[in-house]
């Protein structure tokens, strides 16, 4: 019997003195919520504008539940946006702060998501890793200037702005948004990653091998973090992932298929002894 959640997540902090980054998992009922923000702004400012978005979007996300997957999502991140906006306005020492965003609505087979800013959402499947949402930063622009011969692997990776954010959950008009309206489908065994741009450290080798070496996302989320402190990687960013491994048995699942059995395994047990009872009583 398998008591582990198919999904988990976990953060360290890296070589900063502070923790920028928020993450929230919410379930309502078959449903199931995975947020991550990786704020900006400063030891003070970043870490509240993440925290403030993770909670207003829970709150927009939760209300009109009968609307559509994509729409939930698009009022949860209005709602995080203008709480950010609310909040800049009320102190001067707060501006600049802003957040990226990564939310994904798991609904039976399907998933559907929004995202703003570089905080990537990958799929592993089959042993191959594919990122998901759109990057809105000069590194996502840097890799299509790669892939037209433009500009070398190299120089993008080593680029000094190559993490500089086109859009961000600031309070102003948000520049880019990835939203997906139509449901992406999974299968069973698939893993999905939300995660800090601190996680980056890592290959894609190093992912996929970390994840298939595990199919337990609470230690799969572990293996993933304690490879990035081993890295020793200079002026280590926060790092923040959540794992979800589809078709994984819950433990809430196995629980209830227990307490099922439990009942039948009584009612079969006062069935006998009535049975018994009325075979005394003929005799």
């Amino acid at each position: 019997m398998n008591d582990e959640p198919p999904f988990y997540g976990d953060q360290i902090q890296g070589d900063r003195n502070y923790q920028e980054d928020s993450f929230s998992i919410k379930v309502f009922g078959n449903e199931t919520l995975l947020l991550l923000c990786d704020g900006m702004g400063g030891h003070v400012a970043g870490k509240q504008a993440s925290s403030l978005a993770v909670e207003e979007f829970v709150q927009g996300f939760s209300q009109h539940i009968d609307s559509p997957s994509y729409k939930r999502l698009e009022t949860g991140l209005t709602m995080a946006n203008s709480a950010i906006q609310q909040k800049v306005s009320q102190s001067a020492e707060l501006k600049g702060m802003g957040t990226t965003l990564v939310a994904v609505h798991l609904s039976g087979d399907t998933i559907y998501w929004v995202s703003v800013g570089d905080s990537p959402l990958w799929l592993v499947r089959e042993n191959k890793i594919q990122r998901l949402n759109a990057d809105h930063s000069l590194a996502g622009v840097f890799k299509k200037l790669v892939e037209q011969g433009q500009m070398t692997a190299q120089d993008a990776a080593n680029d000094p702005k190559r993490h500089a954010l086109l859009s961000s959950v600031s309070g102003d008009e948000i520049k880019h948004v990835d939203l997906r309206e139509s449901a992406f489908e999974l299968l069973k065994g698939d893993c999905l990653l939300l995660a800090s741009d601190g996680l980056e450290t890592l290959s894609d080798e190093d992912i996929i091998r970390l994840v298939a070496g595990n199919d337990k996302p609470k230690k799969t989320v572990a293996l993933l973090l304690d490879a990035v402190t081993t890295y020793q990687k200079p002026q280590q960013d926060n790092a923040t992932v959540m794992v979800y491994r589809h078709g994984m048995p819950s433990g809430k699942t196995s629980k209830f298929s227990f307490f099922t059995s439990s009942v039948s395994m009584l009612l079969s047990m006062f069935l006998v002894a009535v049975l018994l009872i009325l075979g005394a009583w003929q005799w």
